[in-house]
């Protein structure tokens, strides 16, 4: 009787989006869908720019159309509440279920190797072209002159001169790098047996309701600097108001590895969460015109900050419940749009910016000229990632080896097939099977 009602008790959710491995572990391959289609939502948010009657403070962009439509408006914000909390969260996640089983040192350097040293790679060669064509579109627009693109002596606008040198998108590597290193140095002196005593302190006794506690460190940080989520500061120098409310996030992703019994009852309720997260999203849009127009007060910045921050928890709670418990198994398209999404990444804000400049002039509208430059981004990023990427040392360096067999695209060796995609993660609790070796979730 005692040990039936011991398995009853640690029987897990079905809601849980776990499905049990060989070794032991569990598998949760809703996270290759959810991370996939979040950086086609990155790509969605920028196709929005130029077509957003408000604008947000900072944000250089090539060319903002003469037709606007308040879809884009909506479709920016929206996404932007959520979709960096979303990905700094999993990152966070990842990294402490690496530091668990493969130590900090190695944690470390697998970030040097697939963030760090590419960041600097991708500085170097795609950023010039990108500041290339924003210049043109700047040109095009009548934004500067020929005197001020071609001499060094003359300034652009003030507009202009402040934001358009620095990492662009590239940012969110960057800063993630900044995160990581510092986690892993601060996980390499403490071990995790000491945070788990202090963890334990910290319990959420009603899990349907806790995305509401979650959001209060993160409001505390928005409402003192809002410029994480209302804008952008192109800068080589770390913004350390992003830095500490995109790390909240990622610090919250590690713990909940290391309370994933706990994280899995929390997101159960998709019911509640995601409704809840699109009215914290429409409070979000009506108190923001006021920061953006430079008239908020200290109340009117309090409500956006907690609509702001109850939005990104909401979903990322939404989200996960949805995804972990449609797709507990791996699947090879969420597979592969997981493998292609820091290619994506990476080279989709050119090709948003050479369509908005290419699109300017069509008397289609705002909306079609929207559709048109998620289309061709989206085609050609893929397209060349399928043809120039994948299989190449490009794609080694980015996400690990890729080889062609009979059954289809695989990795190449069981090493591959262990380390490579958010689908093949075994998590167990002693911490016994293979980490991951994976890319970085794709942002910005």
């Amino acid at each position: 009787m005692q040990s039936s009602l011991a398995a009853k008790r640690t029987r897990p959710s079905p809601c849980a989006g776990a499905a049990p491995t060989a070794g032991g572990g569990a598998r949760f391959g809703g996270l290759d869908a959810l991370r996939g289609l979040a950086v086609i939502g990155g790509v969605l948010l920028h196709a929005c720019v130029a077509y957003m009657p408000s604008r947000m403070p900072n944000l250089l962009w090539p060319v903002h159309d003469a037709e606007t439509t308040p879809v884009c408006h909506v479709v920016f914000w929206w996404l932007h509440c959520f979709r960096l909390p979303l990905f700094f969260f999993i990152s966070g996640f990842f990294a402490e279920m690496m530091c668990e089983v493969r130590g900090a040192n190695a944690f470390l350097k697998h970030r040097i190797q697939r963030i760090a040293i590419p960041y600097h790679v991708f500085l170097v060669t795609l950023m010039p072209f990108t500041l290339a064509i924003w210049i043109g579109g700047l040109f095009i627009s009548e934004r500067c002159t020929l005197d001020q693109v071609f001499s060094f002596t003359v300034p652009f606008d003030p507009e202009v001169q402040d934001h358009y040198f620095g990492p662009g998108h590239l940012w969110f590597l960057a800063d993630l790098v900044i995160i990581s290193v510092t986690f892993a140095l601060l996980r390499r002196e403490f071990r995790s047996q000491n945070a788990e005593k202090l963890l334990a302190k910290f319990a959420l006794r009603h899990r349907a309701w806790s995305p509401l506690w979650l959001a209060i460190p993160s409001m505390l940080l928005l409402w003192g600097n809002p410029s994480p989520y209302v804008g952008h500061n192109n800068t080589f120098i770390p913004d350390t108001a992003r830095l500490s409310y995109y790390g909240l996030y990622f610090v919250a992703g590690a713990i909940a590895f290391r309370r994933k019994g706990e994280f899995l009852e929390l997101v159960r309720y998709p019911w509640l969460h995601l409704p809840l997260s699109l009215l914290a999203t429409a409070a979000a849009l009506i108190f923001l015109p006021g920061e953006l127009s430079g008239r908020s007060t200290t109340f009117n910045r309090f409500l956006l900050s907690l609509s702001v921050t109850l939005a990104a928890w909401l979903s990322i709670c939404g989200l996960m419940a949805v995804f972990l418990r449609n797709w507990k198994q791996n699947h090879r398209i969420f597979r592969y749009l997981a493998d292609a999404s820091y290619w994506v990444y990476v080279v989709h804000l050119p090709l948003v910016g050479l369509a908005n400049i290419a699109l300017r002039e069509w008397p289609i509208g705002a909306f079609a000229k929207f559709l048109a430059t998620s289309f061709i981004t989206l085609s050609v990023a893929f397209l060349s990632y399928q043809a120039c990427v994948r299989y190449t040392w490009i794609g080694r360096a980015l996400h690990g080896l890729r080889a062609r067999d009979a059954g289809g695209d695989e990795p190449s060796d069981q090493r591959d097939r262990n380390r490579d995609g958010a689908g093949q993660i075994r998590i167990s609790d002693d911490a016994g099977q293979p980490a991951p070796d994976l890319p970085p979730a794709a942002a910005a």
